[in-house]
């Protein structure tokens, strides 16, 4: 449920969830400088919620919020592509940070019940406030669905 936050009743706080349609896993999540949502699997993945993003009450045209995201980084392979080891266990490189400024899409005061960003194919980014979650059937965009997994 949204909380009001500083700057009074024509503010309001939203706990945020991340929504995965890539290939990859994203293991870290920053909103306008403030982070938190961790480990959203690839296709078909959501990440947890976690507070917040301060929103105006009333939307307003040209509203924009910057999402910063890193992936799931590769295993570091050596000159004969076999992975690499520290201590038994295998060493992941970093991927770089991304970025992206993107647009609030219109909003009513009943939509102030939670944020959510879709991470989309190609780097792109789709936010918005939302009364229902991305499970719900009517929900747009459509929740991923996870590829079926060959049997044994």
């Amino acid at each position: 449920m949204a909380t009001t936050a500083c700057g009074g009743k024509d503010r309001v706080s939203l706990s945020y969830l991340g929504v995965n349609h890539t290939e990859k896993s994203i293991v870290s999540v920053v909103v306008n400088g403030e982070g938190g949502v961790l480990n959203i699997p690839a296709k078909g993945g959501g990440g947890g919620q976690v507070c917040c993003v301060t929103l105006p009450r009333k939307w307003r045209p040209g509203l924009k919020v910057t999402i910063k995201w890193r992936e799931d980084g590769e295993f570091k392979r050596d000159a004969q592509g076999q992975i690499v080891k520290e201590d038994g266990v295998p060493v992941i490189d970093d991927t770089p940070w991304k970025t992206r400024t993107v647009e609030v899409p219109e909003y009513s005061e009943k939509d102030l019940e939670h944020f959510d960003i879709h991470f989309l194919p190609g780097d792109k980014v789709f936010v918005k406030a939302s009364f229902s979650y991305p499970e719900h059937p009517d929900y747009q965009p459509a929740y991923p669905q996870r590829k079926p997994t060959a049997a044994p």
